[in-house]
């Protein structure tokens, strides 16, 4: 202490000007290296006091470096720093990086004696977010602009590093303070990699899991992952937390997300300004808004600002009003086993589709379907339910084919994003069982309400078209579990896949008989239902009529109900055009409106036989009996040649 020279220092702190053109940064930063090494000896001093070794000085003496840093120093110090953070950036870049060095250095070194005053009873944490003798910020985190905020990040990680974990007297929490951290621009984000080192090294639960860089400075992405485990471990430890916790917790995590929002909506505006920077910062935004509405739509609202266009902001034009991210919100409720989950996600996807449908966007549903099928679980409502409810509805209103096209296309996007094949997992048996299953009782379905003279409709041979195109997008994982071991799901899907085998070289068979393929005209009005469908309902017994036995989902069985009377009801088929009646907005008792619709586009009679026939074909050759070299025989008992 007595050889440190408090006056010449103070008087670097408080008379160099800073501002002045060609200043020598390398003044300031002996200087304040001056200081931290006082610092260092300080700290060394009262860890080796609070260790189980003898310590150097005594209490009084170590209070005393602590007042004499508050009376001489302090004042200065936190002066000049606050100087410095309002300096506008060099634009030379050798003279910029001293700039930058030595307001890191300042910061850190104002942490430290901050951190030291805290633990000495000397300030609270306030002073440095007000104006006054210690003032670093002069304002509450909440209202710092973007380069105070890039330094936040450092005093923070100091203050935690130094086991000051209470930020109460600035009204948040450290949570708060890093879920807020991570939503900045790109020109604010550079030490919340060592603040979340520092949270990790105390055991900070939320972020126990993740994995960080260490000494890289974040980007977009590193910071949308962090926000993203943050979100997901506010949903975990409500779903942990007993009833009244989970009360305080739920409205502690919706004034996090609330106070996230809020910030972003003013950095937004504060980058208008700067067009490169503010396009980019918008699509990280987006990610950040569907990480809320995904993971955390049950603990707060996403602000209704996200859903409009405006000058600050745009949401994503293909999917405005976030509906990909609302289907991964009730994939996640799958996940946690949320028995509400499933009907609900029903009911969302369907209303999806029919607002989607009257307004002739069902190309965006498309792709906002395939999005939301990345998360595991929803894929496996839509192999497993939804498609199968979609299935079974059109035997019952052929009406519904738009609703089976836009799922199938969806799927196909989905197979086809990579260049290699996709694979199902392992838990996918009971899901493609389902599907196959439905598959099987559509034909059972149509062939037993058929008699002989009843033929298929163009509509009708389109849904089988597209259903033998579902079936043949799974060969791959088909094949693959063929040679896996016998179990009771192995053998009920080899079972299933035996009967859609019987269907498929029926048809073709009858087909083939028929019009001769290779020479002869394809005219679909000639098709009898029950010789197309000869195959369906067979065992390997070969008897004609025999139902497919199978467990019925009850989900299914309710959902195909809902849609074909929903289609019965609410659907109007036009002359080339299906639409819809939706609610009135506002909604009243009896009105109802009808967007454009969709136009049909079913393609003529002679191009969906040969897609029936590419299909059937594609299914015996990768699956049925021509690929195992094993004989084909019709199977339905009753043959008819049309008359031409």
């Amino acid at each position: 202490m007595r050889s440190l020279n408090a006056g010449q220092l103070g008087k670097v702190f408080d008379q160099l000007d800073m501002d002045s053109v060609g200043f020598d940064w390398a003044i300031l930063t002996a200087a304040i290296e001056t200081l931290e090494h006082f610092m260092s000896l300080v700290e060394k001093a009262m860890d080796e006091q609070y260790s189980n070794d003898s310590s150097v000085l005594d209490q009084d003496h170590l209070e005393e470096a602590v007042l004499f840093l508050d009376q001489k120093l302090a004042g200065p110090l936190f002066s000049m720093a606050r100087v410095i953070l309002a300096l506008p950036k060099e634009v030379d870049p050798a003279i910029s990086q001293d700039q930058t060095t030595c307001v890191e250095k300042v910061i850190s070194l104002a942490s430290r004696v901050a951190s030291r005053f805290i633990h000495s009873g000397v300030t609270r944490l306030l002073p440095y977010f007000k104006p006054g003798k210690y003032s670093l910020f002069e304002e509450l985190p909440t209202k710092l602009d973007l380069q105070r905020l890039r330094y936040l990040s450092l005093f923070l990680a100091i203050l935690v590093k130094n086991n000051i974990f209470d930020f109460r007297d600035i009204g948040t929490t450290i949570f708060e303070l890093w879920m807020s951290s991570i939503a900045k621009p790109r020109a604010a984000l550079c030490y919340e990699t060592y603040l979340g080192e520092m949270l990790k090294l105390h055991n900070f639960p939320y972020l126990e899991e993740t994995v960080l860089p260490p000494g890289e400075r974040p980007d977009y992405n590193l910071a949308r992952d962090l926000f993203s485990s943050g979100v997901a471990y506010m949903r975990k430890s409500l779903r942990s937390a007993e009833p009244p916790r989970r009360r305080q917790l739920r409205s502690d995590y919706a004034k996090i997300l609330r106070l996230v929002m809020d910030q972003i909506k003013q950095h937004l505006k504060a980058l208008v300004r700067i067009p490169a920077e503010h396009h980019h910062y918008v699509n990280f935004v987006r990610g950040i808004i569907a990480t809320i509405k995904s993971h955390g739509a049950d603990i707060c609202p996403v602000d209704a600002f996200y859903y409009q266009p405006s000058q600050e902001y745009g949401p994503c034009v293909e999917d405005p009003q976030l509906h990909t991210a609302g289907i991964i919100a009730y994939g996640i409720r799958l996940i946690e086993a949320d028995v509400t989950a499933v009907p609900q996600l029903f009911y969302y996807l369907y209303n999806n589709f029919k607002v989607a449908m009257a307004n002739g966007l069902l190309d965006e549903e498309c792709k906002i379907l395939q999005n939301g099928m990345s998360n595991p679980s929803v894929f496996s409502f839509v192999l497993g339910k939804m498609v199968p409810a979609v299935i079974r509805a059109t035997a019952q209103a052929h009406e519904a084919w738009p609703l089976l096209d836009v799922y199938v296309t969806a799927l196909q996007k989905l197979s086809t994003k990579s260049c290699l094949p996709r694979e199902l997992p392992d838990g996918s048996i009971n899901d493609l069982s389902c599907l196959l299953r439905s598959v099987l009782q559509w034909a059972t379905d149509k062939r037993a309400s058929s008699d002989m003279t009843t033929r298929f409709s163009p509509v009708e041979l389109y849904i089988l078209v597209r259903i033998l195109t579902l079936c043949n997008m799974f060969h791959g994982s088909l094949q693959s579990w063929h040679t896996m071991p016998l179990t009771t799901q192995t053998a009920e899907l080899a079972r299933l896949v035996e009967n859609v085998t019987d269907l498929a070289d029926a048809a073709l068979f009858y087909l083939e008989e028929l019009y001769g393929l290779a020479n002869g005209e394809m005219k679909f009005d000639a098709l009898f239902a029950r010789d197309l469908l000869g195959g369906a309902g067979q065992e390997d017994t070969g008897e004609p009529g025999m139902l497919i036995v199978g467990d019925k989902d009850p989900h299914v069985e309710s959902f195909s109900k809902h849609i074909a009377a929903d289609v019965r009801k609410n659907w109007v088929v036009t002359s080339g055009i299906i639409t819809v009646r939706l609610p009135a907005k506002p909604p009243s008792p009896s009105a109802t409106q009808s967007g454009q619709g969709t136009k049909h586009r079913l393609g003529t009679g002679r191009e969906i036989l040969e897609d029936l026939c590419q299909e059937l074909r594609l299914w015996t050759l990768r699956i049925g009996r021509r690929r195992r070299g094993r004989p084909v025989r019709p199977t339905w008992r009753h043959f008819r040649m049309p008359i031409f």
